[in-house]
């Protein structure tokens, strides 16, 4: 798998790899991370063509990342609500 190139974005980080006839997105934001994959086909011919069809999604991707990032914040409430550190005498 290799990079072949980057959608920019102020607050994403958004890079598109390449392998085996496929390609992968992934959009990373703190500690939650999506990952789209795309098999190539006569449609799908180039980056530039993934990158087009991301950049128009951008608006979505950012909803389903601020969702995983509230799941990812109640996972954790929880697990800080369950720590209790033994007594050390």
């Amino acid at each position: 798998m290799r990079i072949v190139g980057e959608i920019e974005h102020p607050l994403l980080k958004i890079t598109i790899f390449h392998n085996d006839n496929k390609y992968s997105v992934q959009v990373e934001d703190g500690q939650v991370t999506q990952h789209y994959k795309l098999r190539e086909d006569t449609s799908l011919e180039s980056v530039d063509m993934v990158k087009s069809l991301f950049t128009a999604e951008l608006e979505k991707i950012t909803e389903t990342n601020m969702r995983m990032q509230a799941v990812m914040a109640a996972v954790a409430q929880g697990i800080a609500d369950k720590d209790e550190l033994p007594k050390i005498i």
